[in-house]
């Protein structure tokens, strides 16, 4: 089994919480401390079945050890390793960054955003899975006031913090206060039905479906060989963008009519959105009779549960707010 351990969460000035993962078939987890200084007696800090524990009233810039074991069928697993922290100092703690905050794009990534400190140089973005386990960076280079988390996985609860560099100090300042559990969106099954597990973007990268998640999906049926669609695409992608700057959960998935993957890649070159890969010939072929389509372009719009909004936004009047109607929906 995987080696058990603790691992620290968040720490003040006068507390500490930790964390761990939970162990299959566990019935409890009991965890110790004791002042790292002249501490020689473990005293019991909890015990119970939750994987986070928060120690209150500890002394300032102190240092302390802690300890874990849990209970099975009624017997104690060895403890683990103890693992040593320190409470900050009053001069840590002014250094603490604010809590971020985290907007949920999709299925497969978040943007946290945080406030940075006058004298910042730059700040680092850890992430935490709400399984325990411990702190993981995601950049030491931020040089803005927020940072995009892609590849993460659908319906997942994940916690972020920040710190910053400052220029007067030359050194980091303490972590901020962990944000609450922030779950990602869940992908309406009727999508991977529809699209399978990948899409294609137009640098032939292969994405996970779940970037739909949550959001308003134009289902656009086009081809390299029809006039008025190689007059449409430019049009769509000026709206695309338009969506984007709004801030509107919008994405299109485009469904190819090509003849060939050379003018399949080189149509789809022109588009800044996602394709079914052009091989799936058995699945756009059902996806045109899904639709009924029986002429091109057609740009049918679904909300984020999957349901048809929009017949032909292709011979609609769009407007990102019209969009932002149907996320809603």
């Amino acid at each position: 089994p995987k080696p058990f351990q603790l691992y620290e969460h968040d720490v003040a000035c006068d507390s500490i919480t930790l964390s761990w993962e939970l162990r299959s078939g566990a019935d409890c987890y009991e965890v110790q401390y004791r002042p790292t200084k002249g501490g020689t007696e473990w005293k019991k800090m909890s015990e119970g079945s939750s994987n986070y524990v928060r120690k209150k009233n500890l002394n300032q810039d102190t240092e302390y050890s802690f300890r874990m074991r849990y209970k099975k069928n009624g017997n104690y697993s060895e403890f683990c390793e103890p693992l040593t922290l320190k409470t900050l100092s009053m001069e840590l703690v002014q250094s603490r960054m604010a809590q971020p905050k985290v907007d949920v794009i999709d299925g497969v990534s978040v943007r946290v955003i945080f406030d940075r400190p006058p004298r910042t140089k730059k700040s680092e973005v850890q992430i935490k899975h709400e399984d325990g386990a411990g702190w993981t960076t995601v950049s030491t280079e931020v040089m803005s006031g927020s940072v995009k988390k892609r590849n993460l996985r659908a319906g997942q609860g994940y916690m972020f913090r920040t710190r910053g560099w400052n220029r007067d100090t030359d050194s980091w300042g303490a972590f901020s206060e962990p944000t609450v559990i922030t779950r990602t969106k869940m992908l309406h099954p009727s999508f991977k039905d529809q699209f399978g597990e990948l899409l294609q973007d137009r640098e032939r990268n292969m994405i996970t479906t779940d970037h739909l998640a949550g959001k308003v999906v134009g289902v656009y049926f086009s081809a390299h060989w029809c006039p008025p669609c190689k007059m449409f695409t430019p049009q769509l992608a000026k709206f695309y963008k338009a969506t984007k700057d709004a801030g509107v959960n919008f994405e299109i998935v485009f469904v190819s009519s090509d003849m060939d993957g050379i003018m399949f890649r080189n149509y789809l070159s022109e588009m800044p959105w996602l394709a079914v890969p052009f091989r799936q010939m058995s699945r756009r072929a059902k996806l045109r009779s899904k639709y009924e389509v029986q002429g091109i372009p057609r740009l049918v719009i679904l909300n984020s549960k999957g349901k048809i909004v929009c017949e032909d936004g292709a011979r609609t009047s769009l407007s990102p707010q019209q969009i932002q109607n149907w996320e809603r929906e």
